[in-house]
């Protein structure tokens, strides 16, 4: 259950990554055609602009849009939500029935908080992660260089 909801919030940051990558595409593309007076206002313009979006203080930091976001905190509060109630849980005390557990499985019970709390601090750590695959990708990017636009009816 831990791997399914680490695996969903690393799916939920690399949508985010994925959507500011195409932002600073389609922001290149608007450059270079001249239509800046035309899009969203709030985008960001530049790689330099990306940069500083990208990061939080100086460490870099990628989150998702807000919808996007939504999920990656979900799927982190269901991680810190499995890792307490393993922790509350005593299943030396079964309320079922007379079934015990195996020493085994008793040891891994005890270990699901711990891992709980591995899997929170990385998916939390994600964001640094896509945020340095980001600000790689906006220092990548040559100087966007302005462009006449094209004459009369040539295209």
């Amino acid at each position: 259950v831990l791997l399914a909801l680490l695996t969903g919030a690393f799916y939920s940051l690399s949508l985010g990554y994925n959507y500011r990558y195409l932002t600073l595409q389609l922001a290149k593309l608007e450059w270079h055609l001249h239509l800046k007076e035309i899009v969203l206002a709030h985008w960001p313009r530049s790689p330099e602009e990306f940069e500083r979006r990208n990061r939080w203080g100086v460490i870099p930091w990628t989150t998702p849009p807000e919808i996007i976001k939504m999920f990656w905190i979900a799927f982190l509060l269901c991680i810190a939500l499995v890792g307490l109630l393993a922790a509350l849980t005593d299943p030396e005390k079964d309320p079922v029935g007379d079934v015990l557990l195996h020493e085994t499985h008793m040891t891994l019970w005890r270990a699901v908080p711990w891992i709980a709390g591995v899997c929170f601090a990385v998916g939390v750590l994600g964001p640094v992660w896509f945020g340095r695959k980001m600000l790689a990708v906006c220092r990548r990017e040559e100087p966007w260089k302005e462009t006449s636009p094209p004459a009369g009816g040539e295209t």
